[in-house]
């Protein structure tokens, strides 16, 4: 019988609609399997994933599915009889499984340097390996892949996506929840699509994000993260990297070593869990920290509100002997 790989996402205790899953596990469903109503669900591609689950506070895993199917006309998700929750995988190993998946699925190929592409038809495909080049795409639901390193990527369609490995490249995207993944050191991303993800795992990498309720998610060293969207969110635990967000109601984590957050936005929250990490916002926002010993092990973690009186606004706090620190 034949198998399909697929990729599947859960919460944080590896739950998919209060059903709990294990690593390594096979189950079968009894009965109709029907999209998005019974059966075991799943996406072939992966980018799928996050049309049904927040970039952010959500666990990916590899998985075979077989038996009785029925698939979604929208994209790639499909019902299953059996699934084999085969590994999970970290943010960067999804990242990079993203990038690999649009390069093989795009139809359209370019492997030449400095070479350009430009499209602009709905639910159109380009894919381009080579160094130095360049692709623009306007149409909705189209995908980008690209692998040539200092190589460039623009996109304005709604529900489009990007993936991009090459180092020192370049994406922006302004469509209406698009999708980002990059893996590539020191590249660039930039959105403000509403409701857009990013994903990131480079070193030295940037993203800028200006579309509302939207999310970010890097993993590299010495990385930076800037948001202005309304009730967005970062997730970023690269050593030494930065987080700068403006918008209201937005949500900042790190838990990257001597990393750092700026949160200037009303009504925020922000953690920076990693070593020898630090925050700055204003008036209102609640900053979380955590103090390590000299064996990095976690000693305390506490919450406050910047009220202006006990924690002053635009100042840096670290944790120190349990304690609220101005630095």
């Amino acid at each position: 019988m034949e198998k399909i790989k697929t990729y599947k996402a859960f919460d944080k205790e590896l739950k998919c609609r209060d059903f709990q899953y294990e690593i390594g596990k096979e189950y079968k469903h009894k009965g109709k399997v029907e999209i998005c109503s019974s059966g075991f669900h799943s996406c072939i591609n992966p980018f799928d994933c996050l049309s049904y689950y927040p970039l952010i506070e959500t666990r990916f895993c590899e998985c075979e599915v077989w038996g009785k199917t029925d698939k979604n006309n929208d994209d790639s998700k499909v019902s299953s009889e059996f699934i084999l929750i085969v590994k999970e995988l970290s943010e960067k190993e999804f990242n990079l499984i993203c990038v690999d998946f649009l390069i093989k699925e795009c139809e359209e190929k370019q492997s030449g340097d400095d070479s350009q592409q430009s499209q602009s038809g709905y639910a159109s495909k380009q894919s381009q390996s080579g160094y130095r080049s360049q692709q623009s795409q306007s149409g909705d639901d189209s995908q980008q892949s690209q692998s040539g390193d200092d190589s460039q990527q623009s996109q304005s369609g709604d529900r489009s996506q990007q993936s991009q490995s090459g180092d020192h490249s370049k994406q922006s995207q302004s469509g209406y929840r698009s999708k980002q993944s990059q893996s590539g050191y020191a590249s660039k991303q930039s959105q403000s699509g509403y409701r857009s993800q990013q994903s990131q795992s480079g070193d030295d990498s940037q993203q800028s994000q200006s579309g509302d309720r939207s999310q970010q998610s890097q993993s590299g060293d010495h990385s930076k993260q800037s948001q202005s969207g309304y009730r967005s969110k970062q997730s970023q635990s690269g050593y030494r990297s930065k987080q700068s967000q403006s918008g209201d109601d937005s949500q900042q984590c790190s838990c990257g070593y001597d990393s750092e957050i700026i949160a200037t936005g009303e009504n925020n929250v922000a953690a920076a869990i990693g070593e020898k990490s630090k925050i700055k916002g204003i008036i209102g926002t609640w900053i979380t920290l955590a103090e390590y010993d000299n064996d990095s092990k976690c000693i305390c973690v506490k919450s406050a509100i910047i009220d202006g009186k006990k924690l002053l606004p635009d100042t840096w706090y670290i944790l120190k002997n349990k304690k609220f620190t101005a630095i």
